[in-house]
């Protein structure tokens, strides 16, 4: 034989809270009553509305997809920014080498395994032949 399910006031159920208290399920039940939502769903949901309520759930679907592509181009642009971020970093180590290497005393340094030695006296200047 099968139990059915019967609802049992407030005051009367075991481990209910007491009625001076607001609970989530109160304020509810107190909406429930003040709206009167019971008595217009009766015969099931009004045809006439579902229109509205399929608008409201496309505005939804809409509203969640765009939250979705804002989170997705929000984390785009923290990695891009680190990326410009470490991109930056190595341009300024790179550019710091160079401008150490390119010294005249580093490249003497450099070209001397090869052979090439700095000169002692300055260069001479040319004069026109005419």
């Amino acid at each position: 034989m099968k139990e059915e399910f019967v609802n049992k006031p407030r005051s009367s159920r075991q481990g209910g809270e007491k009625s001076g208290n607001l609970s989530p399920f109160n304020l509810l039940a107190s909406l429930d009553k003040l709206m009167h939502v019971d008595k217009l769903f009766k015969n099931g949901v009004p045809v006439e509305h579902m229109p509205k309520i399929g608008f409201l759930f496309a505005l939804c679907l809409v509203y969640i997809w765009l939250n979705h592509k804002a989170n997705k181009t929000i984390v785009n642009l923290a990695k891009a920014k680190a990326t410009l971020e470490d991109m930056r970093v190595q341009y300024i180590t790179q550019k710091s080498e160079y401008m150490y290497k390119s010294k005249q005393s580093e490249v003497a340094k450099m070209v001397l395994p090869s052979g090439l030695i700095e000169p002692k006296e300055p260069p001479s200047k040319l004069e026109n032949l005419k």
